[in-house]
């Protein structure tokens, strides 16, 4: 088994899984926390939040929740990815609020845009449908629950398995008094009443929506009794990645980050930018056994962010094969030059 033992404030797991070719491994986990607030300044927490354990939802209940968070105890994630629990804010009541998320890295520049509208509802005119004037709000959260999709009011267990939480899914011709979506993309609003829209949202998606489940493989049941490697084929490299495919970048995360964030932050106007510089920390991982000791650099692969608490988080992963049944193994788990990278994380937004 391996004993983990973090340093610096960071939390760290480890635990066993198979790899994407059926291998059967070891997996080290580890979470770094930070608060921001409204000047920019980023600020490594002196004790890092948990590690997720399992995917969570409001009131335990995935049949008409988003998720709430997504476990960080999975094998392994194609590139990295980003996730953000977002709310959008108006310091005035307002029709609509734009939200906007953007990250610059050494290798990668990702940026998303949504729309927040008011609630409206499908009006009839002769034989066409059109959609209400938006009532005002001043903050909403941008999650599933708003966005396109749901249960068909009109027909018993038909349910839009791309988003089986949100609503605006109908049926034709019975769309009057239904509510539309409030989280669009902007070059994608709803017009008129139909059963494929896309759900748009910041937030990671559910192992029973139809865009992670058909991922998985045929299980092989004999294996599984077995508790071997339980499916019938190699797994994609991207099975375990919760984010929306645009949420989902290329490469790792290393150096400095940049964070822009529009429309999320209360205490700004919903125009007004912030601006978060991050450092990504170098984080090691020391193999220690009766032999020998053995380096290894974790990956840095998910970076969360929650605009309503101020918060980011980094989950950094790295696996390893070849145990035999008994071993015992301490994995002594640290940030490199832990006070310069601690230090680099305190400064402000140009």
């Amino acid at each position: 088994m391996i004993e983990v033992l973090p340093q610096g404030g960071l939390q760290a797991q480890a635990f066993q899984s198979w790899n994407a070719t059926g291998e059967k491994i070891w997996v080290v986990a580890v979470k770094a926390s930070y608060a921001y607030d409204l000047d920019g300044s980023v600020t490594c927490l002196e004790t890092s939040e948990p590690l997720t354990p399992a995917d969570r939802y409001p009131e335990d209940d995935p049949a008409n929740f988003a998720l709430n968070a997504t476990t960080d105890l999975v094998p392994f994630k194609k590139g990295a990815e980003i996730l953000l629990y977002a709310h959008a804010y108006s310091e005035q009541p307002t029709h609509r609020i734009l939200v906007k998320a953007e990250l610059k890295t050494v290798r990668e520049h990702w940026q998303k845009q949504l729309v927040v509208i008011g609630p409206r509802y499908w009006r009839r005119r002769l034989l066409d449908y059109y959609p209400s004037n938006p009532e005002l709000i001043t903050e909403l959260p941008v999650s599933y629950e708003y966005a396109f999709g749901g249960k068909n009011p009109h027909k018993e267990h038909d349910v839009y398995l791309a988003n089986p939480v949100g609503r605006g899914y109908v049926a034709r011709g019975k769309a009057k008094g239904n509510p539309l979506p409030q989280v669009e993309h902007l070059n994608d609003l709803i017009k008129k009443p139909r059963y494929k829209a896309v759900p748009y949202g910041f937030g990671p998606i559910g192992l029973h929506w139809e865009s992670r489940y058909k991922l998985f493989p045929e299980i092989d049941e004999r294996a599984l009794h077995e508790g071997e490697f339980p499916y019938r084929a190699a797994l994609p490299k991207a099975l375990y990645n919760s984010a929306p495919k645009d949420q989902q970048l290329e490469n790792t995360l290393i150096g400095m980050v940049s964070v822009k964030l529009t429309g999320m932050t209360k205490g700004l106007s919903a125009t007004e930018s912030l601006t978060l510089p991050l450092h990504i920390p170098s984080i090691e991982c020391q193999m220690i056994t009766r032999q020998q000791t053995q380096t290894t650099d974790l990956q840095a692969d998910t970076l969360i962010i929650d605009t309503k608490e101020k918060r980011l988080h980094l989950v950094y992963r790295h696996s390893m094969a070849g145990f035999s049944e008994r071993f015992q193994v301490q994995a002594a788990v640290k940030i490199k030059d832990e006070e310069h990278e601690c230090e680099s994380l305190v400064h402000k937004s140009c």
